[in-house]
C-alpha cells in the first residue's frame, strides 16, 4: 500500500496470494521494552491481560507494565498485546529488530515503545520509516516529552523530525508526564469493529485513561498542530481531549487505520472466493461474481461509517467521470476479459478492478455567522 495522501484519492493495491490474504487483528499492539525490564529476550508474547504480565514476571514499575496499563484500560478493550524485548546498547537497533519481528508474525498492527532508555531520535525516526515500508502494513505510535516540541525554531525534536520525515503511519503525541500517551491512543481506535454499523470514529474529542492532559497555551498548540504532533489537551470547560488525531504527514489516523481495514477486507474475501471456488471461470460472468464479492466488502465499509455517498473529486475511473455523485459511497470498475493482455490472460489473471471510495469523513469544527438587527 502506498501512503496515503491528504486528498480524497487514496491508493491502495489488493494481491490475492495467501501470504497478504488473512484476516488480520487491528486491535493488536506490539510493545518494545528494553534489556532493564525483560530479564530474557521473549521474541513476541502475547498477553492478553494485565493479571497476566504480572504471572509473566512484570511490576507495577515497569514501562511495559503501565504502557499495557494504558492499552488494557480501555473499554471496551483491544484484544491482544504483544511484548518483545530490545537490547538498545547492542546491534541490532530498533529499526531492524521491528523488521525482524514483522517477518517473524503478522499479528500484530501497531507498535509502540516502552523503554526505561529510549532510542535517539534518528534511531525513532528510522523505525518509523521502517514501519512506512512495511507490508502487510502497520502503524507506529510514540510519544515525545521533548520541551522543543512546543517550540516553534525547533527542528531536532522528535515531533518535527517525524513531521520532516512525511510518514503517515506515524502517531506522535506529546506528554510531559506519561511517557506512554500514544498507547492510549492506539488503544481506542483499535476497539473499532469494522463489521458493525456506524462503528468507525475519530480520535478527535477522545478521552484517554490513565493520561495526564496538557495545559497548553494558543501558541503551543498552534506549534503542535503545525509539526502535526498531537496531544490530550485540557480545554476552558474543564474537558479533555485528544487534540487533533492525525499521523505524523497530517493524515487523519481513523482514515489511515480503516482504509487498511478495508484493502485487507477485501484481499481475505477475494482469496477466500477463489479458494473455496471448484473455479472462477476467466470470463465476465466469473469477473462479476469477484465484483460481487468486492461489493458486499464496500458496502460494510459504507455500513460501518468509513464512506458515503457524496461528490466524486478523483480522476475518472470506468463510467465515473471527476464531479459526479457516488450515490452509493463507492463505484466499483470492472472492465471486460477481452480487453486483457494476452500475457495476463496466459497467467490466469483476473481483470484489474478499481473501486473509487468516498470517505465519509467527520466534523471537527463548525461555524455559525449570526446577524442581529434591530
Amino acid at each position: 500500500m502506498t501512503g496515503l495522501p491528504l486528498s480524497d484519492i487514496v491508493s491502495v493495491t489488493v494481491t490475492l496470494d495467501p501470504a497478504s490474504s488473512s484476516t488480520r487483528n487491528f486491535g493488536a499492539l506490539l510493545i518494545l521494552g528494553d534489556s532493564t525490564t525483560l530479564t530474557q529476550d521473549q521474541g513476541c508474547v502475547l498477553y492478553s491481560s494485565l493479571d497476566e504480565m504480572t504471572t509473566a514476571g512484570f511490576t507495577t514499575s515497569a514501562p511495559e507494565y503501565k504502557a499495557a496499563a494504558l492499552f488494557f484500560g480501555q473499554s471496551p478493550q483491544p484484544s491482544t498485546l504483544y511484548v518483545a524485548r530490545i537490547d538498545t546498547a547492542a546491534t541490532p537497533k530498533v529499526a531492524d529488530r521491528v523488521a525482524t519481528l514483522a517477518a517473524a508474525s503478522g499479528d500484530w498492527y501497531g507498535v509502540a515503545l516502552a523503554m526505561a532508555t529510549m532510542p535517539a531520535n534518528a534511531d525513532v525516526v528510522a523505525l518509523a520509516q521502517v514501519v512506512e515500508a512495511l507490508s502487510p502494513s502497520r502503524t507506529f505510535w510514540t510519544t515525545t516529552e521533548e520541551a522543543g516540541a512546543l517550540q516553534s525554531d525547533s527542528t531536532t525534536d522528535l515531533a518535527a523530525m517525524l513531521n520532516a520525515a512525511n510518514l503517515s503511519r506515524t502517531w506522535c503525541q506529546y506528554s510531559s508526564t506519561t511517557p506512554y500517551a500514544s498507547v492510549s491512543a492506539f488503544a481506542r481506535v483499535a476497539t473499532v469493529d469494522y463489521s458493525g454499523q456506524n462503528t468507525t470514529l475519530t480520535l478527535k474529542f477522545k478521552t484517554e485513561p490513565g493520561v495526564a492532559s496538557e495545559t497548553l497555551t494558543s501558541a503551543q498548540y498552534k506549534v503542535l498542530a503545525g509539526k502535526k504532533c498531537n496531544a490530550f489537551a485540557l480545554l476552558n470547560n474543564g474537558e479533555s481531549i485528544i487534540q487533533e488525531g492525525y499521523m505524523s504527514d497530517g493524515t487523519w489516523a481513523d482514515t489511515r487505520i480503516g482504509v487498511d481495514a478495508f484493502q485487507n477486507g477485501l484481499q481475505t474475501a477475494g482469496f477466500n472466493l477463489l479458494y473455496g471456488a471448484t473455479k472462477i471461470p476467466q470470463t465476465d460472468a466469473g469477473m462479476t461474481t469477484l465484483k460481487a464479492t468486492y461489493d458486499n466488502i464496500a458496502q460494510a465499509y459504507v455500513t460501518n461509517g468509513l464512506f458515503a455517498p457524496g461528490v466524486w473529486t478523483g480522476p475518472t475511473i470506468g463510467a465515473l467521470k471527476t464531479g459526479d455523485t457516488v450515490p452509493d459511497g463507492y463505484y466499483i470498475y470492472k472492465p471486460t476479459v477481452a480487453s486483457q493482455s494476452t500475457a495476463d490472460r496466459a497467467a490466469r489473471k483476473a481483470v484489474t478492478m478499481q473501486i473509487a471510495a468516498k470517505l465519509a469523513g467527520a466534523v471537527h469544527s463548525s461555524n455559525v455567522l449570526v446577524n442581529v438587527v434591530q
